[in-house]
């Protein structure tokens, strides 16, 4: 918490992106349901992102012969926020709810449907403009543009002239026909944007961040296995000290092949070691076993 105390919060959202008369009773039967499993506090938040909400948008009140509930809870209306507000905040998710607010401004009509599409052009442009002037970085913005991209559609002619404008601002060269006929899938536009605003493909870009997060994850690997490893050393040093059971008994126990035992109480006894400081050398011992099985753990090592 904000005053360094540590609390368990649970946090149920909805986004409730179609009408539902009976919603308000369901985020209540939600709450009961979560209560009564965790008895935990919990914060509750109803987003929606349509303009049409049920009467009863952020409470839910019941009352029988004397017993009454009123269950309120957090609700967000995206319909109802002020885009100056919106557009002046320096909160990525502003935008993300500005996208959202000019989806709904922008609701085609019968009879206005290309005046309605022609708006939403604007403010799509507006939009993209808009996210390069925020102090935000790069990769952000640009999934962050991916989304806005998705959700403030656009009828295909005018898909293609925004994609053929925005790339041409950021990479201030001129589409060919060819560019502009491919240009009018996602996938090449996110491609074209993307380089355009990164410098660097994204295919390149991605396989990149792969690689970091597959060394990552052999890192945090070889962490646990070293872990699992040096608990498993002083259980058996523990097991040895406190206990004074023998190498099989302990080998049974804590699971690991007897001469790996033998090796770790010799040099336990020896140097009077710690498991910690014991790794590197049982890593060394393991590895020469691999290659000579007939290698013999007490011959093994400087003692």
């Amino acid at each position: 918490m904000k005053d360094g105390n540590i609390q368990w919060v649970l946090i149920h959202v909805e986004v409730q992106a179609r009408f539902e008369s009976d919603f308000a009773k369901r985020m209540f039967l939600y709450k009961a349901f979560i209560f009564a499993k965790y008895q935990l506090p919990i914060v509750a938040l109803a987003i929606y992102p349509t303009r049409r909400t049920p009467p009863q948008w952020d409470v839910y009140e019941e009352s029988f012969h004397g017993t009454t509930l009123n269950y309120r809870f957090n609700a967000y209306k995206i319909g109802k926020q002020n885009e100056a507000d919106l557009m002046e905040s320096d909160n990525i998710f502003a935008l993300f709810v500005l996208a959202n607010l000019y989806v709904i401004k922008t609701e085609p009509k019968k009879n206005e449907v290309r005046e309605a599409y022609d708006q939403r052009t604007i403010l799509k442009e507006k939009l993209f403009q808009l996210a390069r002037e925020k102090d935000i970085p790069k990769e952000k913005i640009d999934r962050m543009l991916i989304f806005v991209n998705e959700i403030v559609a656009l009828p295909i002619d005018l898909q293609t002239a925004f994609m053929e404008n925005v790339i041409t601002k950021k990479s201030k060269t001129r589409l060919t026909p060819l560019q502009k006929r491919l240009a009018q899938s996602q996938k090449d536009f996110f491609k074209a944007f993307f380089t355009a605003e990164m410098g660097i493909e994204p295919d390149v870009y991605f396989a990149q961040q792969k690689a970091s997060a597959e060394q990552a994850q052999a890192a945090q690997a070889a962490q646990a296995e070293n872990e699992k490893l040096i608990n498993q050393i002083y259980i058996a040093i523990q097991m040895r000290r406190q206990l004074d059971l023998e190498a099989a008994k302990v080998a049974l126990i804590v699971n690991m092949p007897l001469d790996q035992i033998q090796f770790i109480f010799r040099h336990e006894v020896k140097k009077h070691s710690t498991a910690e400081l014991l790794l590197p050398l049982f890593k060394q011992y393991v590895a020469a076993k691999l290659q000579n099985p007939t290698l013999n753990p007490l011959d093994f090592g400087d003692v």
